[in-house]
């Protein structure tokens, strides 16, 4: 991490480390996607500027890609690609590990995948 960069042995390392981890902390927490809610039909989540937005796949639109083009809907034969969830909350320390865990998210289209 970036906050490693301040070297040790420049004066007060330790509180100026801990404070840009802090920093960046928030900052990830902020802007990240998973304050958003999830896109259907196998879009994406982005933040631009500050704002929730959802790339869709071909064959859907709208605000979440609720809109699937009727000719999909009716052959039913297309798959649903998943994409990562968000990241779990670091687990307590247990032998000098910590852990933390995501899963696939592939929820949201009939006969999806």
């Amino acid at each position: 991490p970036i906050y490693n960069a301040i070297p040790l042995d420049f004066p007060d390392a330790q509180p100026r480390r801990e404070n840009l981890r802090r920093a960046m902390d928030d900052y990830v927490a902020e802007y990240s996607v998973c304050k958003c809610q999830p896109c259907q039909n196998g879009g994406t989540v982005i933040q631009i500027d500050g704002e929730c937005k959802c790339m869709c796949l071909p064959g859907s639109e709208g605000v979440a890609c609720q809109i699937i083009e009727k000719e999909l809907m009716k052959a039913k034969s297309f798959e649903q690609l998943g994409n990562w969830g968000c990241w779990s909350s670091w687990s307590l320390c247990s032998g000098g590990r910590r852990r933390r865990t995501r899963k696939c998210n592939s929820s949201g289209v009939p006969g999806g995948i």
